[in-house]
């Protein structure tokens, strides 16, 4: 066989265990661009029952806290933790997950699509098909 048939051979054979490899190591746990912060488990302790509420998307929220201090915050919605009065977000300001009461966000803003979202809106983004409460403006 000539040299060129062989280079050929060989540049195949490479390029089929780089992909081969790819798929192997392609659910490694490594980040891949694909993941957001949120997506990253930061403490180390395995939280699959805390899904990213994808519906709810990624909203800067002003919030004020329990001192009446009010922040601006974006946060990334879980699925779970979510009642009523509050629900659990990744916190990109507290670089951590934190519960946020519906009642004490000021306003909302989608950062997809710049929509301002009432607290009521926030509710239904948490909580689809559910009643809002009263107390929720």
């Amino acid at each position: 066989m000539a040299w060129y048939v062989w280079a050929g051979l060989v540049i195949f054979v490479l390029v089929a265990v780089v992909l081969m490899l790819g798929f192997v190591f392609a659910d490694s746990g490594s980040t891949t661009p694909a993941q957001t912060y949120a997506d990253v488990d930061r403490d180390g302790d395995d939280d699959e029952n805390k899904d990213l509420l994808s519906e709810a998307g990624s909203l800067r929220i002003s919030y004020v806290d329990e001192k009446g201090n009010s922040t601006e915050r974006d946060i990334s919605i879980y699925e779970s933790g979510a009642t009523n009065r509050k629900f659990q977000a990744y916190c990109s300001l507290r670089k951590d997950t934190r519960d946020f009461l519906f009642e004490r966000i000021e306003y909302a803003t989608d950062l997809d699509t710049g929509e301002v979202l009432s607290q009521a809106d926030v509710f239904r983004r948490v909580h689809p098909g559910r009643k809002v409460p009263a107390t929720l403006v």
